[in-house]
């Protein structure tokens, strides 16, 4: 039996790949390649290279970076130099395994790869080139990646630290492209949800809607509006437990809209719900426009 983690999980990383071939070569390729990393990621583990001899490796350096912060923007990266650059440019690739790592996986590069969990043949890369260098963020799953720096494969996890940290990295991908409720735009910002929120949107969509006919949301879910507001202002937060709640404020719009969050062990804060006035949830609307089970 697959658990819904799984579901959430594998629903995110095909939305990932389906962006990622469909952005090649279009012109919104570079926001499809910088939503796929958006956001605060933190290294996790490190592991010397296996192109590398034990000499070739500090590791002392290496356990020093383990737990450090990498915060992906537009266009700037946030963390220790190297990887901390301005005028960052992303561009999505795939790649066999032999071009891992920028080329320097070692024979049988198939094998090495399955190792690492980088099994298949065609592996999302993002590939980040800004004023430091360039660099290959291979995708293990939606929230794990793989960077093969100084003799040394890094895993980084996306890990978004705080509630306010969590929301601000769903907003800024969310008002960097179309506002509208599609499945499409949605993908992009999965890994902000929790997999329940995420299971009612996809709930949603798989409710057949006819073509010629709006759609039963019409308009911008995340902001409760169909006059799309230019920006936001985070105006209160509040953390019990594993438990959190931010009051997110439109001033085009005059109003705010309060986004509840869940904390869990492994990928951090996570947006759970989204209040636009007194006890009213999206995630209750969805499940009221969602095709009842057969």
């Amino acid at each position: 039996m697959v658990s819904p983690e799984m579901r959430h999980m594998s629903w995110v990383l095909a939305a990932l790949l389906i962006l990622m071939t469909a952005g090649r070569g279009m012109p919104g390729a570079q926001a499809a390649a910088s939503d796929a990393v958006a956001g605060e990621w933190r290294i996790t583990k490190a592991v010397p290279a296996p192109w590398a001899t034990r000499d070739e490796v500090d590791r002392r350096a290496m356990r020093k970076r383990v737990g450090q912060a990498v915060l992906f923007e537009s266009t700037r990266i946030h963390a220790r130099a190297p990887l901390g650059c301005g005028r960052a440019n992303y561009e999505s690739v795939r790649l066999p395994s032999r071009g891992l790592f920028q080329g320097g996986h070692p024979e049988p590069a198939d094998v090495n790869a399955a190792r690492l969990g980088l099994s298949d043949n065609a592996v999302p890369t993002v590939r980040v080139s800004c004023d430091s260098g360039v660099f290959d963020y291979h995708f293990v799953d939606a929230d794990t990646v793989l960077l093969g720096m100084d003799n040394v494969i890094w895993t980084l996890e996306f890990q978004p630290s705080s509630p306010r940290r969590a929301v601000q990295g769903f907003l800024r991908a969310h008002f960097a492209g179309d506002l509208a409720f599609t499945q499409t735009g949605t993908a992009r910002k999965l890994r902000w949800l929790t997999p329940a929120f995420a299971q009612a949107i996809e709930r949603y969509f798989h409710n057949p809607q006819p073509a010629d006919e709006a759609p039963l949301i019409n308009g911008d879910l995340f902001t409760a509006s169909q006059r799309y507001p230019t920006g936001f202002e985070i105006r209160r937060v509040s953390t019990t437990g594993r438990r959190a709640t931010v009051v997110v404020w439109y001033q085009d719009l005059k109003r705010g809209l309060t986004f509840q969050l869940q904390r869990s062990p492994g990928p951090g804060w996570r947006i759970d719900d989204v209040r636009p006035a007194g006890n009213d949830s999206l995630r209750k609307l969805m499940g009221s426009l969602a095709p009842s089970p057969m």
